[in-house]
């Protein structure tokens, strides 16, 4: 009865505190996008196009996120640093989805359990309760002398908002993933695809980067690729997260894919992204990915899916190895130096 009532009065005030959320979310998306440096009538256009393609779609948000995540930041041509276009999407994002359920389907049946206190909520509240504490004593430290976009250091007080945003982003997008996951036919599928489509994009910047710069194979130069992860400056833990959590994803699209032309794309793309995965010349990715490669063979069974899994990856390993493989000196270099780098980083 308590727990009820409870649910109950959570639900009436998540109602209210939705909708106030709606439109923050909007005018957030709408005012950062009307002072984009370089485009701001098309940034304004394309949150407005987002925000009321969710009326048509009100799950369309699981599909641009995930494949707007990896690319969807020009912090190197508008020198704005605290807020880029992947925040005016999640916020577009937000705003619609909350107008797609305020207005469109609240006139639909749901199961109730959409409307309920789940488990995930609770440990959520906290989590942004603990990151709203952080960000606020970050807010508490020294500001910078003229406040703008560009990035003023890592030790002043706007850059609380760069480091807690990202989860704060999907602390906010809970309340409509609950809501997507409650409903039929399930996301996984469209989840999925997007990041495979993301991850194409990546590779096709880093093809583009490998080209422009050391050459697409050339790999006897010390240049560790960043695609549109600006943020690691040379090389580093960015992008390296990213593929290692997406590749395991997309193998799958790649094993199972049917039919000749499918399956001549899966290898093509199999081989761009060991290319891509090499030429970061990450240890921990390959062993990351080494892990989830074993990881995947254990646990699917069915011998067929197994085949095809390994004759892709196999395939596109093969055409690297015609493609100069053993010349890949600075990736042997950084394998040597390992345990070197290991200890100046945890004495860092």
């Amino acid at each position: 009865m308590i727990r009820a009532g409870l649910s109950g009065l959570v639900a009436a005030v998540f109602a209210v505190r939705g909708r106030i959320l709606t439109v923050v979310y909007g005018v957030l998306a709408l005012g950062l996008a009307a002072s984009h440096p370089l485009a701001p009538a098309l940034a304004v256009s394309m949150v407005w196009g987002v925000m009321a393609l969710h009326l048509a779609a009100p799950r369309a948000w699981l599909f641009l996120i995930p494949m707007g995540l990896p690319v969807l930041s020009f912090a190197p041509w508008t020198a704005r640093v605290w807020v880029d276009e992947f925040d005016l999407l999640v916020l577009a994002c937000l705003a619609g989805s909350g107008m797609a359920h305020w207005l469109v389907e609240q006139g639909r049946h749901q199961d109730p359990k959409c409307h309920a206190l789940s488990r995930v909520e609770v440990p959520a509240m906290a989590l942004t309760a603990v990151v709203a504490l952080g960000a606020l004593r970050g807010f508490l430290g020294p500001w910078p002398a003229q406040l703008d976009w560009t990035h003023g250091g890592y030790d002043n007080a706007v850059n609380a908002l760069r480091v807690s945003k990202a989860l704060l982003w999907v602390l906010a997008l809970v309340p409509a993933l609950k809501r997507a996951f409650s409903a039929a036919p399930s996301p996984t599928s469209t989840i999925v695809l997007a990041h495979a489509l993301g991850l194409m994009l990546t590779c096709m910047f880093v093809l583009l980067e490998r080209w422009q710069f050391p050459g697409l194979f050339e790999f006897t130069a010390w240049y560790r690729i960043t695609g549109l992860f600006w943020e690691m400056h040379v090389g580093g833990a960015a992008i390296d997260g990213y593929l290692a959590m997406t590749i395991p994803l997309v193998w799958s699209l790649l094993a199972l894919s049917r039919g000749a032309t499918k399956r001549s794309l899966a290898l093509l793309a199999g081989a761009v992204i060991v290319y891509v995965v090499v030429v970061t010349y990450s240890r921990s990715l390959m062993i990351a990915l080494g892990v989830a490669f074993v990881v995947h063979l254990s646990t699917n069974v069915a011998l067929r899916w197994r085949a095809r899994l390994l004759g892709t990856l196999g395939v596109a390993t093969a055409v690297l190895a015609l493609a100069n493989w053993t010349s890949l000196e600075f990736l042997v270099q950084r394998w040597k130096l390992a345990e070197r780098d290991a200890e100046a980083r945890m004495q860092h």
